[in-house]
């Protein structure tokens, strides 16, 4: 039986919708990480010189917010106009 491209030939384990159970493993791990040191990461926090405060806050940033597209319109010739989506590149 030749499998065609796009068919999965397991459907039980693939279902729409389905979470990856590791991802989900590790979030609620840090989760709990992050719970239980609470005092201690807000101590590290405020014993960061300014720039790095900075810096950790806009890494923390990528986790929460959702990433950006850059959007630029163009106007044609014949008055179409033309939508060119540029994706900004993951660090």
């Amino acid at each position: 039986m030749k499998i065609e491209k796009g068919i999965s030939t397991n459907l039980q384990d693939q279902t729409p919708g389905k979470l990856n159970e590791g991802t989900g493993d590790l979030r609620v791990w840090i989760g709990n990480f992050i719970d239980e040191n609470k005092e201690q990461i807000k101590h590290d926090w405020q014993s960061l010189q300014p720039k790095d405060r900075v810096i950790l806050f806009e890494k923390f940033l990528k986790y929460t917010l959702p990433s950006l597209q850059s959007i630029k319109n163009e106007i044609s010739n014949n008055g179409k106009i033309a939508v060119r989506i540029i994706r900004v590149a993951d660090e």
